[in-house]
């Protein structure tokens, strides 16, 4: 099977499903935005030499490779676990104990908290599409908005931790 399907040259895509939609669909800019966070918690690992850090983000990156399956797939039945959510809270609350939250800081620092900070701003832009389709019925599964959420802030606070 190739990668070329030609029905791009439409504006259509295929879903998991074998349903054919728009690529202006809300469920594909979701699963881009999604991509795009993806793709920039990849930058962050190419930017650093944290083992601690880089573990992090591909543990980050493997949980958000699986809720694409929640995004793309109309009937799928996944939800993301109590723990998933429970792990980064207690994460955060780590971060916290050991830095001071103070005025809001520009990005820029360094590579590597200027690709946090690119992360997270996707990461929000991700939440909104979240919020979108919940609100127009295509999923419900508060859990992920919840996850998503703390993990914007999650990754506010690793920017931080690095500069």
């Amino acid at each position: 099977m190739s990668i070329v399907t030609k029905t791009g040259d439409f504006g259509k895509t295929t879903l998991y499903n074998d349903e054919i939609i728009s690529k202006a669909h809300l469920r594909i800019e979701t699963c881009g935005s999604l991509d795009e966070m993806n793709s920039f918690l990849g930058l962050v690992k190419s930017s650093t030499d944290d083992i601690k850090l880089k573990n992090r983000i591909s543990k980050i990156q493997q949980d958000f490779v699986s809720f694409g399956e929640i995004i793309s797939n109309p009937s799928s039945e996944k939800e993301v676990e109590d723990n998933k959510i429970n792990s980064v809270e207690e994460q955060i609350n780590d971060i916290e104990k050991n830095i001071r939250i103070g005025n809001w800081k520009l990005p820029g620092e360094n590579l590597t908290s200027v690709s946090l900070d690119l992360a997270r701003t996707s990461c929000r832009k991700f939440e909104r599409n979240i919020v979108k389709m919940h609100e127009e019925g295509f999923i419900d599964n508060p859990n992920l908005m919840k996850y998503v959420n703390r993990m914007s802030d999650f990754l506010w606070l690793l920017a931080r931790q690095q500069e």
